[in-house]
C-alpha cells in the first residue's frame, strides 16, 4: 500500500540548523508521538495531564525503529509506544515547526489561533490574534501553522513554537 504525501514526522522544520536535539527516556503508559509530555515523580516521560498547566515544551516524537507487523503501510507517527517502551522526545523551541496531536473538534487557523494544553498530552485552541484571552492560565505552547478542523480523535496539526 502506498503511503500519501502527507509528513510521517513529528519534525517539520528545526529553528537549529543541527535540527532538533532528540532525547530518549523510558515512558509509561500508552504514547502515541505528537503528544505533549512530562517527567513524572517517577522520572518517567508520560503524557503532560495537567489542563492548561504550564509545558515543558515536551514532545514525543516517532519511533526511531517501529516494531510493528503494520509498518510501514501504517505511519510511523501512528504508531504508539507502549508501557516501560523508551521514548523519543525533544523539546521544542521557539523557531521549531512541529506536528503535533490537536483535540478532537478543534478549529485552528493558521499565524492566527494560539494553542495550549488540553490535559491529555493534546493541544486545544486557546484564542485568536494578539495574545490568548485566557493568558496566565492557559500557558499557551505556540501558534497554529496550518488550518485544520479537527473531526477525528488526535489529528496532527502542524504547530509553530
Amino acid at each position: 500500500m502506498a503511503r500519501t504525501t502527507t509528513e510521517h514526522t513529528i519534525v517539520v522544520q528545526s529553528a537549529l540548523l543541527s535540527g532538533v536535539v532528540r532525547q530518549e527516556e523510558v515512558g509509561t503508559g500508552s504514547i502515541y508521538p505528537g503528544l505533549m509530555l512530562m517527567t513524572d515523580l517517577n522520572g518517567y516521560v508520560a503524557i503532560h495531564n495537567v489542563n492548561a498547566g504550564a509545558n515543558s515544551g515536551m514532545v514525543a516524537l516517532e519511533s526511531q525503529t517501529p516494531d510493528t507487523a503494520t509498518y510501514p503501510t501504517t505511519a510511523s507517527t501512528e504508531i504508539p509506544y507502549t508501557d516501560h517502551d523508551t521514548v523519543y522526545f525533544a523539546f521544542a523551541m521557539p523557531g521549531d515547526i512541529l506536528q503535533v496531536r490537536l483535540k478532537s473538534g478543534s478549529t485552528v487557523v493558521k499565524g492566527r489561533t494560539w494553542l495550549g494544553n488540553d490535559g491529555n498530552g493534546q493541544l486545544k485552541a486557546i484564542g485568536t490574534e494578539g495574545m490568548p484571552t485566557t493568558m496566565g492560565t492557559s500557558n499557551p505552547v505556540g501558534v497554529a501553522w496550518e488550518s485544520i478542523a479537527s473531526s477525528g480523535s488526535g489529528a496532527l496539526c502542524r504547530v509553530k513554537f
